[in-house]
């Protein structure tokens, strides 16, 4: 049985089997292979851009900074670091696919949200589902201003704080007259 040997794509880094891609590049003797046409394109556009990339070593702090990113739904889109689409509010994507992991700062926003969401629901759960406990202590303990009242000073940062990306895009779409997932809202 014989091993097969794959190929990296330059640009994006997959792996290819050169016994079955059709896409290929010769460059100053070497042939290069690639995983779609887009990668084609992109590599016989300018070769050493993508050929480059394994001895340059990033001087920028921020790498995130100086790429381009673009929206998936509006090509038109294009601005140097992340962002949310002016038309429809989706996140921008990066147009030039990277090999390395680099964080993504709406995940991060995201991840704090459903944190601090998280906490502030836990006992808002605890509060509104008590009236299920026998005897109903807690609502004979607070009166019925202070019970409601809680609830709403806990439901509001979570509604408020915690949504308001989606309730931002959700408008971004409505005022552009591009409805998507977050018109919904």
């Amino acid at each position: 049985m014989t091993e097969l040997k794959h190929e990296k794509d330059p640009v994006c880094g997959m792996e290819v089997d050169p016994s079955n891609s059709k896409l290929s590049f010769d460059h100053q003797g070497k042939i290069y292979y690639f995983c779609n046409p887009k990668c084609l394109k992109k590599f016989s556009e300018n070769p050493s851009n993508y050929l480059g990339k394994k001895e340059s070593t990033g001087s920028s702090n921020n790498p995130s900074a100086d790429v381009i990113y673009t929206c998936p739904m509006h090509p038109e889109i294009r601005q140097k670091g992340p962002g949310t689409c002016p038309i429809c509010g989706m996140a921008l994507e990066p147009e030039e696919i990277a090999m390395e992991e680099t964080e993504n700062p709406e995940l991060v926003d995201f991840q704090w949200r459903l944190k601090v969401s998280a906490v502030l629901t836990i006992p808002l759960l605890l509060l509104t589902m008590s009236d299920l406990i026998p005897g109903q202590p807690i609502q004979h303990y607070f009166n019925h201003w202070t019970y409601s009242g809680l609830q709403l000073l806990l439901a509001l940062p979570v509604v408020l704080w915690g949504g308001l990306p989606f309730f931002e895009r959700g408008w971004a779409s409505v005022k552009s007259m591009s409805l998507n997932m977050f018109t919904l809202i």
